[in-house]
């Protein structure tokens, strides 16, 4: 993908928001059902501001760190201010641009897919925030990422990482969603979607949103398991990763 890929639906929202537009964003679920948005300041949010989950989990943040999915990078401009290196990726070079115009000392454009790259070095926090947990896609490619992160990490590396549990819904379309996904073989809370903002349209992104259970269950066999959780009045979550 490159900066003029008309795919990067997501990097061109957040880079016209950078320049101080309105920007409109519209996720299509491969159901059908679609959500439009505006500009949320969340995106380039500091962290007085971010979500009380969020606050609590990152104060767990340990040495070098990869910001994976860092958007706008908030996350790693925040770190850096507190003296961790950090590393931020993304598969969005839109993205990647605005966290090197925000300041952001080392952003590189790479999908979590792709993240056996960084193989040569070793990191001691992963952050996957921005209900980035559902970055693991699927059940199957979950357990290959997990395997993947636990072979750049150093020995008692940390993941922190936040999510939403599907299940916390009376929204009928959800819930029928849910049965969709069953028929299809797929974990409840797998989602199918594609971004538009303007003219650039994504291709179909795997998305996974998970119980808490299921985010243990995921974990087992792959070297993790969850050693802290922190719940909200909400469907969303956040939790603290580390090495078996």
């Amino acid at each position: 993908m490159t900066t003029n890929d008309k795919t990067d639906a997501y990097g061109k929202y957040l880079l016209d928001a950078y320049n101080g537009k309105n920007p409109t964003q519209i996720i299509e679920r491969d159901d059908g059902h679609t959500e439009k948005s505006q500009y949320s300041p969340a995106y380039f949010s500091e962290f007085k501001d971010w979500p009380h989950v969020q606050q609590e989990a990152i104060q767990f943040t340990q040495g070098k760190v990869l910001d994976i999915g860092a958007g706008a990078g908030r996350v790693s401009m925040y770190l850096q201010d507190k003296g961790h290196e950090v590393t931020a990726i993304d598969n969005s070079p839109l993205a990647v641009e605005v966290c090197k115009k925000r300041g952001v000392k080392d952003a590189r454009v790479i999908p979590i897919e792709e993240i056996n790259i960084l193989n040569g070095e070793k990191f001691d926090t992963v952050v996957l925030f921005g209900l980035g947990l559902g970055l693991l896609g699927n059940k199957e490619l979950a357990q290959k990422t997990l395997e993947r992160l636990h072979q750049i990490t150093s020995e008692h590396a940390r993941i922190i990482g936040d999510g939403l549990d599907p299940y916390q819904t009376d929204d009928p379309e959800h819930l029928n969603y849910h049965k969709f996904n069953t028929n299809k073989g797929r974990m409840p809370g797998q989602v199918r979607i594609k971004i538009k903002a303007e003219d650039y349209e994504s291709d179909w992104i795997e998305y996974l949103l998970t119980s808490q259970l299921e985010l243990e269950d995921l974990l087992k066999k792959t070297g993790w398991k969850v050693e802290k959780h922190f719940s909200a009045n909400d469907p969303t979550y956040a939790a603290v990763i580390t090495k078996t």
